[in-house]
């Protein structure tokens, strides 16, 4: 008996010991993001016919609109392997900025998008930064592409009113959660002077998903981003249904041997 009681014990703690690392080794594993710092200058491709913005992906970062391009875009050439081709509830698309917008730059993006120039046209989700050249000509928006947006600041000026006509520095942490047919909007948003945008949460309705996504950006005619010392896209989704029946499992089972284990005490 005793050694019974004894085996049980270790099956058990067998059992939830792997139950835990191979949830550790999933929450590692899942989120998937890609960094502009230190990436290859080779690895961003255009959109469409646009060309690729001048980039500096050395830190301190640079994203400058291509001369007498009208518009750059640049889409990185590999995808999310995270993403399954649809809106999954509970998926986490993240972007991380901090960086000097210029002036007079109308605007620059960051996008969760297809990159691709096709019949369905641009599909997925951006975050825009407008510094403008006039007083109470800035704006931060989120989109979602054939959705709706929503305006995190606008009206007003970054850097205060001695910001007007100037370049000034952006830090952005936005995350789009998504819903059944909406993601909710969180995350903060500040430039020299302290926060622009903390919440409450905005709720946007989601467009058509696209096949694919990339992480890219896009700047205007003469704008650009200088001083980038974070650019970062992540995705994290939410685990397959295999991987978390799997953990239930596993769960079940532990359970069910902590129930012959009291039973025998």
């Amino acid at each position: 008996m005793i050694m019974k009681h004894t085996t049980l014990i270790k099956t058990m703690r067998t059992i939830l010991a792997v139950a835990a690392l191979m949830a550790m080794l999933a929450g590692a594993s899942a989120q998937q993001t890609y960094n502009f710092l230190g990436s290859s200058t080779g690895s961003w491709v255009g959109y469409a016919a646009s060309p690729v913005p001048t980039l500096g992906t050395t830190a301190p970062g640079s994203i400058v609109d291509t001369a007498a391009a009208g518009s750059s875009y640049g889409r990185l050439s590999s995808g999310y392997a995270a993403y399954f081709g649809s809106w999954r509830v509970g998926d986490a698309y993240a972007f991380h900025f901090d960086g000097v917008v210029s002036n007079a730059t109308s605007p620059f993006r960051l996008e969760f998008s297809n990159g691709a120039a096709t019949s369905a046209g641009l599909l997925g989700l951006q975050l825009v930064i407008v510094n403008g050249a006039a007083s109470g000509g800035d704006l931060v928006q989120v989109n979602s592409l054939g959705g709706t947006s929503s305006v995190l600041f606008s009206g007003g000026n970054f850097g205060g009113a001695g910001g007007v006509g100037a370049a000034q520095r952006i830090q952005a942490d936005i995350t789009f959660t998504i819903g059944a047919t909406t993601a909710t909007v969180s995350g903060t948003l500040a430039d020299s002077l302290g926060n622009l945008w903390t919440g409450p949460n905005a709720t946007i309705n989601l467009g058509t998903a696209p096949a694919s996504i990339f992480a890219g950006m896009n700047v205007n005619a003469g704008g650009g981003v200088s001083g980038i010392n974070t650019l970062n896209w992540s995705l994290t989704p939410v685990p397959e249904p295999n991987t978390a029946a799997l953990f239930a499992g596993l769960g079940l089972a532990a359970l069910i041997f902590g129930r012959r284990l009291r039973r025998k005490r």
